[in-house]
């Protein structure tokens, strides 16, 4: 399930989970159900000029990305957290819509993998 077409690499997700396919699943599903609520603490930190909220909630949603190697959306999720960590929250919104769309790419692949 790697290649062309995938943003997920889910021999290196498998790998980290050790070959637990059920914990893999379980993952997924965590992962579905709280990366909206990251998604929008980042969409309020931008708003309230809140660079610790913007900070924290990237660095979370990034090391959620790592496990399923998703490196377009760690790198998007980075850059926001420096943004966050810095104060200089210019350019926010553009990383964060840039992020929303990667991130409904992601979960339509999240979400056919728990059909599996």
């Amino acid at each position: 399930m790697n290649g062309p077409g995938y943003l997920i690499d889910w021999n290196a997700a498998l790998d980290a989970t050790g070959e637990d396919t059920e914990l893999l699943k379980e993952l997924v599903a965590v992962f579905l159900e709280e990366s909206p609520i990251l998604i929008e603490q980042i969409q309020e930190g931008l708003e309230a000029s809140n660079g610790p909220l913007v900070r924290r909630a990237s660095h979370t949603l990034k090391g959620s990305l790592r496990i399923f190697e998703a490196s377009a959306g760690v790198d998007l999720a980075f850059q926001l957290e420096k943004l966050g960590q810095q104060g200089e929250l210019a350019g926010g919104d553009k990383l964060l819509a840039d992020l929303k769309a990667y991130m409904a790419r992601v979960t339509a692949e999240l979400n056919e993998h728990l059909k599996t």
